[in-house]
């Protein structure tokens, strides 16, 4: 029998990738600059900024859009200003950090407003002056990479949308809190003292209020018995938390946030906002948008360990009472949530309860526990569109809204589900947790108008 004959494979081209030059006159939702192409055709490019003008490699090409790296500025933007960071352009991990900070403040809230056009069909967003804290020095959690590289050990982070490490300068990055930066030296010093040290290629290295460190260890295997005691020698010397990814503490330490008057100790590892310097301020929007009064029953969807839950216990405390149900898909974070809540609020009753919010017959199940005077919910930033959907078609669903929202364009679309609900937005405010990065995110409040 004769067999077809498969066809040649196509050899890859040899060909360098082309280098066109652009204007830049957007920012992409990613932070990358928007320019065209002679032909109309949209190009994305990384490391450019508006007004500037760049050689660009093409890296990939699509149906709609290209995607490239610019090699180098032919001229820079207006708004272009000098960067505080060594690295900054090699990492990528703060790509608006050589943008002017009102320029980036301008471009975040004008990216809410265009989201809430475009997907919610809300003609003028009622947007409120943008919130913002210290632009550098501000994050208090990182992930660091580790590694010996020819015999040299390195910390650093991987260059945005890869694999590559870029090993942090002397003077540290320019976003963490003193307190991390003077971590990264003493840890080039312990890497080299572990009979493992390769088995250890990240650690998350967060600071509190007070400044009190600690350090969570990613191991790829069980560390050694020497290698442990070197851990716990190193953590002693610097009066720094020790623990594992795993959820092994091998050096308890002290570790809290105060907010609103309120104590959280969130366990190694948990979820906490990485800008504590601005978190407090982000409660306070947050719950003063609920307009609580006394005997509500409020709902809390996505509570994590409790970031609001406590604060809006106390708040409830302090006008005379009322009732929580805070939920999470999270069962140690509840389980957390629960144990800080115990002795918080007199006269106010907590329900902390593991709930799988993506799941329609739980959230069917969880709204039948109602009714609740509000809801509360900061969903990460894929959305809250499942328990939303159960919304609309409670006849008890709740008079007040505020929601918490990391990301403008999953907002926007919970936002359009909120008003097939029968709700009206009040307001929105953005919050800039995250200077020099694209990052942005928004408090919005809203009023049941339709039964």
């Amino acid at each position: 029998m004769n067999r077809r004959p498969r066809p040649r494979r196509k050899t890859r081209s040899s060909a360098p990738p082309p280098l066109v030059e652009v204007d830049i006159h957007d920012l992409a939702s990613d932070g990358r600059g928007v320019g065209r192409l002679p032909g109309g055709k949209a190009l994305f490019v990384a490391g450019a900024l508006p007004g500037d003008r760049v050689r660009v490699r093409i890296e990939r090409q699509g149906k709609s859009f290209d995607a490239g790296v610019a090699v180098a500025r032919l001229d820079d933007g207006p708004g272009r200003v000098p960067s505080p960071c060594a690295i900054s352009e090699a990492c990528g991990g703060c790509a608006l950090i050589a943008w002017n900070p009102a320029l980036q403040h301008a471009w975040k809230t004008e990216r809410i407003g265009r989201a809430l056009i475009h997907i919610a069909r809300i003609e003028s967003p009622p947007l409120e002056p943008l919130l913002a804290g210290e632009p550098l020095g501000y994050r208090t959690r990182a992930d660091v990479r580790l590694r010996l590289h020819d015999g040299v050990a390195e910390v650093g982070f991987l260059a945005s949308g890869t694999h590559r490490m870029v090993p942090l300068p002397p003077d540290g990055c320019a976003v963490l809190v003193p307190a991390l930066n003077r971590l990264l030296d003493p840890l080039r010093e312990l890497l080299p003292q572990l009979e493992g040290g390769i088995r250890l290629p990240k650690v998350r290295i967060e600071s509190d209020g007070a400044g009190r460190c600690r350090a969570v260890f990613k191991t790829l295997e069980p560390l050694s018995r020497v290698d442990q005691t070197t851990l716990i020698a190193w953590g002693e010397g610097l009066n720094v938390g020790i623990a594992l990814s795993s959820g092994e503490v091998f050096r308890p330490v002290a570790f809290a946030d105060t907010v609103e008057g309120c104590v959280l100790s969130p366990p190694p590892g948990a979820f906490r906002q990485a800008n504590q310097g601005l978190n407090p301020e982000l409660v306070r929007l947050a719950l003063d948008g609920l307009d609580l009064k006394s005997g509500d029953r409020v709902l809390e969807a996505f509570a994590g360990s409790g970031n609001l839950t406590l604060p809006l216990i106390a708040r409830l405390a302090r006008l005379g009472g009322g009732a929580v149900t805070a939920v999470d898909w999270v069962a140690p974070a509840v389980a957390q949530l629960a144990e800080a809540a115990q002795g918080l609020g007199e006269g106010v009753g907590l329900s902390a309860q593991p709930c799988d919010l993506e799941d329609g017959a739980a959230v069917a199940a969880l709204w039948g526990q109602g009714p609740w005077d509000a809801l509360l919910l900061d969903p990460p930033r894929e959305g809250a569109k499942t328990l939303l959907t159960h919304l609309k078609d409670r006849p008890d669903r709740p008079g007040r809204v505020v929601m918490i929202s990391c990301h403008p364009e999953s907002m926007a679309r919970d936002a359009a589900m909120l008003i097939e609900a029968g709700y009206r937005i009040d307001k929105v405010v953005p919050v800039d947790m995250f200077p020099m990065t694209p990052h942005v995110e928004s408090v919005s409040v809203w009023q049941r108008v339709n039964p």
